[in-house]
């Protein structure tokens, strides 16, 4: 029987790196109502960490009707690749980071918090950037890759144990 690791749904778990610029055309959201939806329906929590703004995550809430909490926009210091703000969520979630996946479409960024933090990693390339020769030995390696959003779901179902 394989050991699948566990992201149980009341603890909390997900946590979700991405752009969130109030111009960013809505193609770039493709699976992420699905998977939103997907998350909430097992009552798995949601987090943001970004760069943007508060305004602007802010706005991402009121016009896609999606809720991070905690949402952390630049605002909080240190950024990431520090491990700080991913180590915050968990803190305020009380659960431990190998509890928690980041997802994220940055390697230098988002790979880097996740891991420095203790988490599981997934990296979105959706262009397969990041199978260039020049990331193949980088320090940070993601556990996951997916191309698009709408694949976390299957990725989530397949290789954890999400029972609460």
């Amino acid at each position: 029987m394989i050991s699948l690791p566990i992201l149980r749904s009341k603890a909390s778990i997900v946590c979700k790196s991405c752009r969130v610029c109030p111009v960013y055309p809505t193609s770039y959201l493709l699976g992420a109502v699905e998977l939103f939806c997907f998350l909430e329906s097992r009552n798995i929590r949601r987090g943001l960490i970004t760069r943007n703004a508060k305004a602007a995550v802010d706005l991402f809430h009121q016009r896609f009707g999606m809720t991070f909490t905690p949402a952390l926009s630049r605002e909080f210091r240190p950024c990431k690749p520090d491990p700080a703000p991913l180590l915050h969520i968990c803190d305020t979630w009380e659960v431990h980071p190998n509890e928690v996946m980041m997802i994220g479409d940055s390697l230098k960024d988002d790979v880097a918090c996740g891991k420095q933090a203790g988490a599981f990693t997934c990296l979105l390339d959706e262009i397969g950037k990041y199978d260039a020769p020049e990331y193949v030995n980088v320090e940070y390696q993601p556990d996951h890759k997916v191309s698009s959003l709408l694949e976390v779901q299957t990725l989530l179902g397949t290789h954890f144990d999400l029972t609460p």
